[in-house]
């Protein structure tokens, strides 16, 4: 088996099956096995999926919702293929993605995971990958460079470092998870998803460990894929709080007690676009951030963002005194 395809579903049912059927009407040229996990969503996925596609796929009932990146790891332990091939639910192919993936993966050992160009369904570019490691530095570069191309100063293109807007393939900090291709012997010296977190950044954790085991991280642009974005998470709250869950524990892992500093900068910002909410018309705000938000909205972040911030700390100083 030369690629297995792993998609996850939590109530996008109808969503998986167009991603499963793009791949059979997109793919040539090369030996896949589709695997689906169903993380208990509840609303007949499974016997939806298996009805409409018989034994062309594989699907596995979770029993209960685990998150991203644990259910990806069942897929990953039954995986056949010599690559695995990570696709989200709420994506579709727009070309023969899985082979360029092949190809260019076969002729480059020294690359452990690669993605392609994301689009939204309008063909726009969107989130695909981040051109800068996970680092302190960069979370703030990214985060107030985004502000600052907001209001016109820098060539949004060039400063967001988030799509290959060449022909090149290039080297990336990390994938997005929605399209990741991996060589499924590197997951063996990286290891595969921390299952410690539920939903968010543990593609970034994935990433920065195949990267520590030494090995390359591609853009490769000629693959396109639609990617719709958060389907099976639409409430904006819980998002949030899964976001800081995932990120938080990461950080956490990386830098250890100095994950205050991302703890207060969140805090001071929600605190100051609150109080902006207030006294700037909302005019301005869009002129100003990406994302406008209720007086309401604000406050919950603050509140979630402390129970998180405590909540992923209580559970480092527990690991640290297992490791003792």
């Amino acid at each position: 088996m030369q690629v297995s395809i792993i998609i996850v579903n939590y109530k996008t049912k109808e969503l998986t099956k167009d991603a499963v059927q793009s791949v059979f009407d997109k793919t040539d040229g090369v030996e896949y096995e589709i695997i689906v996990i169903d993380n208990d969503s509840k609303d007949a996925s499974s016997e939806y999926l298996r009805n409409k596609f018989g034994n062309k796929i594989e699907v596995i009932e979770a029993g209960a919702n685990l998150g991203f990146g644990r259910a990806n790891n069942i897929g990953i332990r039954k995986a056949k293929g010599k690559y695995i091939f990570l696709l989200n639910s709420d994506a579709k192919l727009v070309n023969n993605a899985v082979k360029i993936f092949y190809d260019y993966m076969e002729s480059n050992p020294d690359v452990g995971a690669c993605c392609g160009n994301l689009y939204d369904d309008n063909m726009n570019p969107v989130l695909s990958f981040s051109m800068r490691n996970p680092t302190i530095l960069s979370y703030f570069y990214t985060k107030y460079s985004h502000i600052i191309s907001k209001m016109g100063t820098f060539n949004k293109k060039k400063q967001y470092g988030f799509f290959n807007y060449t022909d090149k393939i290039i080297d990336i900090g990390y994938a997005a998870g929605a399209d990741m291709f991996i060589k499924k012997s590197v997951l063996d010296k990286s290891g595969v998803f921390d299952e410690d977190i539920f939903m968010y950044y543990e593609d970034v954790d994935l990433n920065y460990r195949i990267k520590k085991a030494g090995f390359k991280l591609k853009s490769v642009p000629q693959a396109k894929i639609i990617h719709l974005e958060s389907q099976s998470t639409k409430n904006f709250q819980e998002k949030y709080k899964k976001s800081l869950n995932g990120e938080y524990k990461f950080y956490f892992k990386i830098y250890g007690h100095k994950t205050v500093i991302f703890y207060i900068e969140m805090q001071l910002f929600n605190i100051v676009k609150l109080i902006m909410h207030y006294v700037l018309p909302i005019k301005i705000l869009r002129k100003i951030f990406h994302n406008i938000y209720s007086v309401q909205d604000y406050k919950n972040m603050i509140k979630n963002n402390f129970n998180e911030y405590c909540e992923a700390k209580k559970n480092y100083i527990a690991q640290l005194e297992y490791k003792k």
